[in-house]
């Protein structure tokens, strides 16, 4: 399991991370540009959130974790905790509500 995400430049090769700690594994991150910018591939900063599902097995209770996408290694700036676990099987992606496709 997986208990780090780490944002790489790929332009510069610098990479952040941030480690959730010794009980507590991370999900696949989703990307979220922050409304109304566009995202730009080549900005440096790539203003935005990343959200990750965390699981803590000390409590066995998950939280979905949002860290700032440009300063990862400040860590979460919110914990949105559950009662209890969802399973590793998460998957995501990010679309406004108005490119959501019908159906």
């Amino acid at each position: 399991f997986w208990s780090i995400v780490t944002r790489v430049d790929m332009t510069s090769g610098k990479s952040t991370s941030y480690g959730f700690g010794r009980h507590e594994f991370c999900c696949e991150p989703v990307f979220i540009p922050i409304p109304g910018r566009r995202y730009d591939p080549a900005d440096p900063e790539e203003p935005g959130w990343l959200l990750t599902e965390v699981y803590d097995s000390t409590t066995r209770t998950s939280c979905l974790a949002v860290l700032r996408a440009e300063r990862i290694g400040d860590g979460p700036l919110a914990r949105i905790r559950l009662a209890h676990h969802a399973p590793f099987s998460y998957h995501g992606w990010w679309s406004p509500e108005d490119e959501v496709p019908a159906g």
